[in-house]
This record gives structure tokens, sequence and C-alpha cells, in this order.
């Protein structure tokens, strides 16, 4: 299997990524130990280590194992109503699966659904999206449990960007992908593991369930979370 990363061009280094598809606070979340550049390094200089994960994770969902993956740094997925996009970290598609990448660096989610929800300077757009994310991925549940829901809004918008972008694409499989980095100096973030599997235990209906399906569309979901340990760079003075 091969990956190819491009965005208008083909990326083969860690500047061009940075030059073709940087972070939204650029040379501020450019930097060792942030999300951005961790995967970029991953991706670029540990491309082996990076194909065979994919590869590993694709076997066990499907049959059909690609041959190529293109991807995409700082992809936009339109999200239902008025506001911006879903960004990406990292978007692999082939002609029959779609892979959202979320890359963390030992961090927290964002806020919880129910905190953006009732936070007075939440806007009206923003709330109607919130409700047009609850109902897409979770049809059966009341605006009341959207109103107390601990669940994180960044892993809606992850779960809705990556379904969408299958919808449009015309593919019937995706998956979720989360790479959650560490130094090897570190504990693992417990907090963001348990966040992580809440979220897919309510979406899938149960802890022995790792995938969902929407139904109009008969488009299938798969979660999935991986630690990556990193060494910590090292400078020559």
């Amino acid at each position: 299997m091969k990956i190819e990363i491009q965005k208008t061009i083909k990326i083969t280094n860690e500047n061009e990524w940075f030059l073709l598809a940087p972070p939204k606070g650029k040379e501020k979340q450019w930097k060792d130990g942030f999300s951005a550049k961790e995967l970029a390094r991953f991706v670029i200089s540990d491309n082996k280590r990076f194909t065979q994960l994919i590869k590993n994770i694709v076997k066990g969902i499907t049959k059909k194992v690609p041959e190529k993956f293109l991807g995409e740094p700082e992809a936009i997925t339109s999200l239902p109503g008025k506001g911006l996009g879903r960004n990406h970290d990292l978007l692999l598609c082939s002609d029959n699966l779609v892979i959202g990448i979320e890359a963390k660096v030992n961090e927290p989610y964002g806020e919880s659904i129910s905190s953006e929800y009732t936070n007075p300077e939440t806007t009206l757009n923003k709330k109607q999206r919130i409700e047009d994310l609850w109902h897409m991925i979770l049809p059966n549940m009341s605006q009341e449990e959207l109103k107390n829901s601990k669940l994180r809004y960044q892993l809606f918008t992850a779960t809705a960007g990556t379904l969408l972008e299958a919808h449009n694409r015309g593919i019937k499989k995706c998956i979720l992908l989360v790479l959650s980095f560490r130094y090897e100096d570190e504990d693992s973030n417990h907090q963001n593991e348990e966040s992580f599997f809440d979220f897919v235990d309510t979406i899938c209906n149960g802890k022995d369930n790792n995938n969902f399906e929407i139904k109009n569309d008969n488009i299938e979901c798969w979660f999935r979370k991986q630690e990556i340990v990193m060494s910590r760079p090292t400078y020559q003075l």
C-alpha cells in the first residue's frame, strides 16, 4: 500500500507541509510537541511506520485493502449550517475508504458539547450547528440530553466531517482515527482516553461495538485510536 501526501502538489518533506498546509495558528502552532508538526514528522519522516499502521487498521475493517491513499493535510469538509467547516488534520482517501485523522499531543478534545451549547456567548448559528450534528449522529437522543452531554464537541465535528466526506465522494466506509502523540518520558493522558471511549460507547451503543451506520446513506463509520510514542528532539549547540 502506498500513501501519497499532497496539497495541490505532492508533499515530500516537513517544510513543504508547512508551506502548503500550515495549521490555523501558523508558526505559533508549528513547534515541537504540537500536533500539526508531530503529525507531519510522523507521516513524512517515519513513513514506513505510518503506512504500516494505516494498513493494519484497514485490514481489521475491510478485506479490500486499497493499493493507494491520497492524503491531504488541513482538508476542509463543509458542516451543516453557517460557519467554518471541519479541518481534518489529515484526510486519507481511496476509491473505497475515507479516513479522517485527528492528531493530539496528550491533550483533550476541547469543551463538552453541553458547555459549547449552553455558553451564553455561543451564537444562534453555532447552536443550530450543534443541534444538527447531534441529530445527525445521535438521532434518538433528546435535546435535553444534548444540554447535559459531557461528550466532546471536537469528536462530533471530527465524526461528522469524516462521514460527510465519505458521503460527498460516494464512499460507503469511513474511519475516524485519532493519533495521540506523547513523549516517551510522559504518561498517557487517561482523561483523553476516557473521553474518546465514552464517545465511542455512546455513538456505537455499547462497549462491544466500535462502528455505527448512518442508515439513510448506508455509510458505516469505524473509530480507532492509536498512541504514538515519540522521542524528544535533540539539538546540537
